[in-house]
């Protein structure tokens, strides 16, 4: 498409431009797409519109495109936000690389705001190989490491977790060399976060410890704040370490009521509400999770607070309103794309509503859950929504589909990461197999998995299960 106004002010024969539309019109070439908010063409055909494209010389080309982005500029200063994209596009096709990627990063910006995450993906690398064409100054260094980030930010937004750690990774080796301890610390942060998800904890305490290195005294800063949110979680869930990660709570406790709002101050109220021992207390620490996000309109924060709300009411017996919460939260997270709470908002909802007897809808959210970890696998290992398969088979064993159960639970099997995830999966194999009738099933499965592993402790504790199940 293509608007006359922009016509108008590339060609000073305004008279001739109207006669030659006209005469394009007639020949059915070109027809008026929109009059309104102002008069816009397209072309009837696309390969009419290549042909003519091409037809121009490739030097004539760049300066169009280079002429179109100016006039775009000028006539549309009042709401140039609209035309990002297409001011990407034209100074991406001209000699103005400096102006190409403005807009491009520019335009990321506006689709990562509106969750349109692909294009912020492809917005984002197009700037940055622009940019690493261009000079080696400063100035194009922090341009790359702003758009890495926000890039890395996508990556982990949509469950692309070893994408999302290969960029910060590239941050990384910039901020070392230009930035400040802080931003350093950040891209630990976001590194430690990925690989925890991923369920690489030992990797991930050591980005941690990196990042509060970084960061010596400087203790009260959200980046220090986002480091303690990972070695507690490492601390509490891998190593099981319970002092420990109670001093990284308690470090959050004091630092979030001395920092101001950040957009990623949601995972340190995870860290503060999901470590309390007291029930109540965890859930006045999600209500105000709720709170903040809903007053800052984070998105990502208000998916995750209604989730994690939802489980804890679930912990106290309050399962309508816990599924109330869940589904507000598994909303959120479907609109904006944000895959670990697709997948653990499904997963929840499913096991809360086998308890509440609906196991109709309860089948359906198990089945989603599933099907995101069918697509990312391992990308997710280092959740505790791999039993979702385990759920899902007792639906199926229930209705007599054993060997769909089955197959089921060695899926579940398959995607366990950590040794204590391997073990507790194991357990719950081979009571399942047992009360379905099916022993043979846990020694086929187990047989297979063998085969499938590569690392020799996770094989110990396969073949010591296999061993144990035997001698029984």
């Amino acid at each position: 498409m293509f608007f006359q106004t922009c016509l108008d002010h590339l060609t000073s024969q305004e008279r001739d431009l109207d006669r030659y539309l006209s005469e394009f019109e007639d020949r059915e070439l070109v027809y008026e797409e929109r009059r309104i908010p102002e008069l816009e063409y397209a072309f009837k055909h696309a390969l009419t519109q290549e042909a003519t494209y091409q037809s121009i010389l490739e030097r004539r080309r760049k300066e169009f495109h280079h002429q179109v982005a100016i006039g775009i500029e000028r006539l549309y200063q009042e709401r140039i936000e609209e035309y990002y994209e297409e001011l990407a596009h034209h100074y991406s096709m001209s000699d103005d690389v400096a102006k190409a990627i403005e807009y491009l990063i520019k335009a990321a910006e506006k689709a990562q705001s509106m969750f349109a995450n692909e294009s912020a993906i492809h917005c984002f690398e197009q700037a940055i190989a622009l940019i690493d064409n261009m000079p080696e100054t400063k100035e194009h260094e922090e341009q790359k490491l702003d758009a890495l980030m926000k890039l890395n930010r996508v990556y982990f937004t949509i469950g692309q977790n070893e994408k999302a750690i290969e960029v910060a990774e590239g941050a990384i080796k910039i901020a070392e060399e230009i930035s400040t301890p802080r931003m350093v610390a950040r891209i630990c942060h976001q590194i430690s976060n990925a690989l925890i998800i991923l369920g690489k904890c030992d990797e991930a305490k050591m980005w941690s410890e990196k990042g509060l290195e970084a960061l010596g005294e400087d203790e009260i800063c959200p980046e220090a704040a986002l480091l303690n949110h990972c070695a507690w979680f490492v601390y509490d869930f891998y190593y099981e370490d319970k002092p420990k990660s109670k001093e990284y709570r308690n470090k959050n406790i004091d630092i979030i009521r001395k920092i101001e709002y950040f957009d990623d101050i949601y995972k340190i109220y995870v860290s503060i509400a999901w470590g309390s021992e007291e029930a109540e207390e965890s859930i006045r620490w999600w209500r105000e999770l709720i709170e903040v996000c809903t007053q800052h309109n984070n998105q990502l924060g208000l998916s995750e607070g209604y989730c994690f709300l939802g489980d804890e009411l679930h912990e106290i017996g309050k399962l309508s309103e816990s599924i109330e919460y869940l589904r507000k939260g598994l909303a959120i997270a479907k609109r904006i794309g944000h895959m670990l709470y697709i997948l653990n908002g499904n997963f929840w909802l499913g096991y809360i509503l086998i308890e509440a007897g609906d196991k109709i809808e309860a089948e359906q959210h198990l089945r989603e859950a599933v099907d995101v970890m069918e697509i990312w696998g391992k990308q997710f290992g280092g959740t505790g929504s791999v039993y979702a398969y385990k759920s899902l088979a007792e639906i199926l064993a229930e209705r007599g589909e054993l060997e769909q159960a089955c197959s089921y639970l060695a899926k579940g099997l398959r995607f366990t990461l950590s040794n204590g995830q391997i073990q507790n999966f194991l357990t719950y194999l081979k009571d399942s197999c047992q009360s379905m009738g099916k022993p043979e099933e846990f020694i086929a499965i187990c047989n297979t998995e063998l085969e499938q592993r590569d690392q020799d402790e996770e094989k110990l504790i396969i073949k010591k299960a296999l061993a144990d199940f035997q001698n029984q």
